[in-house]
Formats: C-alpha cells, structure tokens, sequence
C-alpha cells in the first residue's frame, strides 16, 4: 500500500456565468437595445409595449436572428394595410 502512486485529477473550475447579451428591436430605421423594463418579456409582450409609440409594430410579422457579436436580433416587418 505504501507503494500505491496516488494520482490527484485537478477538479474542474466553475463555469462563469455569462451575462446574456440584450435583445435588439429593429422598427423601420430606429434600433431599441433591450433595457431592464423589457428584460425576461417575449417577444409578443415587447411588440405589445412597443406598439404604443411605433404603431406599425402592432401588426407586424417577426424576423429573428443573429448579428455578428452574437445578440439576438428581432425585427418587425410592417404588414401593408390601409386607413379606413
């Protein structure tokens, strides 16, 4: 027994956390970062809050994806429609 090697394995360190990134609303040409107010809401609830300043995203279909650092993109494309 006292011969015995005893072979140790370096215990793995914690994974960190990754703070996620913020969702970017994309209406038209104006770009909204996701702000504490819109985090942990879907996308239907955003486009609902969204929909009082930016009328055209009351209606809207949704394009979603990815940019090139990695955050969600979420596009609202305006259905067309007429003024009654």
């Amino acid at each position: 027994m006292a011969d015995e090697a005893i072979a140790t394995t370096p215990t793995a360190e914690a994974p960190v956390a990754e703070t996620p990134k913020p969702r970017i609303f994309k209406i038209g040409s104006d770009t909204i970062v996701e702000d504490a107010s819109m985090a942990g809401l879907s996308i239907a609830d955003v486009q609902r809050r969204l929909a009082f300043q930016y009328p055209e995203a009351a209606n809207a279909t949704t394009l979603t994806g990815r940019n090139a650092a990695g955050q969600e993109v979420i596009e609202f494309l305006p259905q067309a429609g007429r003024k009654s």
